[in-house]
């Protein structure tokens, strides 16, 4: 049977898909790195940006092989970034790093949306249609939920192709990472070394720890497989604390961010702008005072209310570790890093229509998406058989009803949002990094040449350090 009936009197995927859960994740990695790859702007995947150049590049090649992968910078370690950085400097030439910081980006990207694919079983049950034969709701919904990561329209901007910003990638995995039950002892041990590695890249990790920890000890204490997950993430947590009281960073601006500004901005960046895109956002907010934002955070609201409330004990802790995790990584993000230009209470006319997605409400927004996505599966799924006679079945077909509609909606508009989003990103305009270092080649060739030079990277205060004895050409074997 293709179908059995769970604790909780759901349905649940039966063995056919059990069975072939690892092919159809690997098929599904694939599947996102593929469009991750797509997403970047042709123009901008040989372009290195910032500290991809000017720290995991210049310090890898100061210092070799797997010396930089604990290093910290701006005061927390970079695991993932850094690994990738050395992985591309000693496989590519070095006129090649920039498209294959973007190719692995990309990998990294697929890896991120395969466990989220995974780890999202447990969460999504499949639900039959009212009413009608049995329909793997839960196949579709996991499969939105894994290409979350890429399919966010806002994602493109900022955050992929570009190490620097692949913490974000990897902060997505942490409600999974907490919301995955492992079968096994052994596959819980792999999980936990995953956590290990999200957590020493992404201090921000710990914002589920809540969640991890506390009903870990007081309810699931004897689920021996979940161990090494709670374990790693505490670790990681408490290593990259450390190297943060240790380490120094940049100043930041002494002003701090007023309460309408964070709420705006979240409703703005976390909720808004995936379904409307930057421009209609900002215009929207303009028309109507800022009151869009507070519809939009009621809808949330309401969905969140359908999860908690109707959702079932697993979708519940799902959702309120997803609105949690949304609403505290915004604000850790926003008020802990200040930036004047992102005051959106003190917006004039002219902000609000230079309005730009900020990259803080990347992970917020693939939570709210997340939320979105749980509260249909809620809605679309059938009451009990007493309950579809009479009144109880007009309420189930008019929850039905806008369980569907919401859904066409919501991926309508993000497919909407789509289409209009692949024109530029972050690094567009930037200097071509293969064009650069046969520059710094011609450059080194010079009876004067100094013994490094500064190689020009995104944006232009930004720059790599290469020795010339690297760009040296090699030269032709003599007959």
């Amino acid at each position: 049977m293709p179908y059995r009936f769970g604790c909780e009197g759901e349905l649940t995927a039966g063995r056919p898909l059990r069975e072939r859960e690892g092919i159809v994740a690997t098929a599904v990695g694939l599947v996102v790195a593929v469009v991750a790859f797509l997403r970047i702007p042709a123009a901008d995947l040989g372009v290195v940006w910032a500290e991809d150049g000017a720290v995991f590049l210049t310090q890898r090649l100061a210092e070799g092989p797997f010396a930089t992968w604990f290093s910290p910078y701006d005061g927390y370690l970079h695991l993932v970034p850094r690994i990738l950085a050395d992985l591309v400097v000693s496989v590519l030439p070095l006129e090649w790093f920039g498209v294959g910081i973007g190719v692995g980006t990309c990998l990294v990207a697929g890896a991120v949306g395969a466990f989220v694919f995974v780890a999202s079983r447990d969460v999504v049950t499949p639900l039959p249609v009212p009413f009608g034969p049995p329909v793997r709701f839960a196949l579709p919904a996991r499969f939105l939920l894994a290409g979350l990561v890429v399919l966010l329209p806002t994602v493109s901007f900022e955050v992929l192709g570009n190490a620097a910003n692949l913490h974000w990638l990897l902060l997505w995995l942490a409600p999974w990472l907490v919301l995955v039950r492992p079968r096994t002892r052994t596959a819980g041990a792999l999980v936990g070394v995953l956590a290990l590695v999200v957590g020493l890249s992404e201090i921000q990790a710990a914002v589920v720890l809540p969640f991890a920890v506390l009903p870990f000890l007081l309810l699931r204490w004897r689920e021996r497989a979940g161990l090494p997950v709670r374990a790693a993430l505490v670790l990681a947590f408490a290593v990259q604390l450390v190297t943060t009281l240790l380490s120094e960073r940049a100043a930041r601006p002494p002003v701090l961010p007023d309460v309408l500004s964070t709420v705006l901005g979240f409703a703005v960046n976390a909720v808004l702008m995936p379904f409307l895109g930057q421009h209609h956002a900002a215009n929207l907010v303009l028309a109507t005072g800022g009151w869009v934002a507070a519809a939009a955070l009621a809808l949330l609201a309401g969905a969140l209310a359908v999860v908690l409330l109707r959702g079932g004990r697993v979708r519940a802790v799902a959702a309120g570790l997803l609105a949690w995790s949304a609403v505290v990584l915004w604000t850790a993000g926003f008020v802990l890093n200040p930036n004047p230009a992102f005051f959106y209470a003190q917006f004039g006319r002219d902000q609000w229509e230079a309005l730009g997605p900020l990259r803080y409400g990347v992970v917020p927004a693939m939570c709210v998406l997340a939320i979105v996505i749980l509260a249909i599966t809620v809605l679309v799924a059938p009451a009990p058989a007493p309950a579809r006679s009479g009144s109880g079945g007009r309420m189930l077909r008019a929850s039905w009803i806008a369980g569907a509609l919401a859904a066409v909606g919501a991926v309508a508009l993000i497919a909407w949002q789509l289409v209009g989003s692949a024109g530029s990103s972050i690094r567009t305009s930037g200097p071509e990094w293969a064009e650069t270092v046969r520059t710094g080649e011609t450059a080194c060739e010079a009876p004067d040449a100094p013994e490094e030079l500064a190689l020009p990277v995104h944006p232009p205060t930004w720059s790599a350090t290469v020795a010339c004895a690297l760009l040296a050409p090699t030269p032709a074997p003599t007959r």
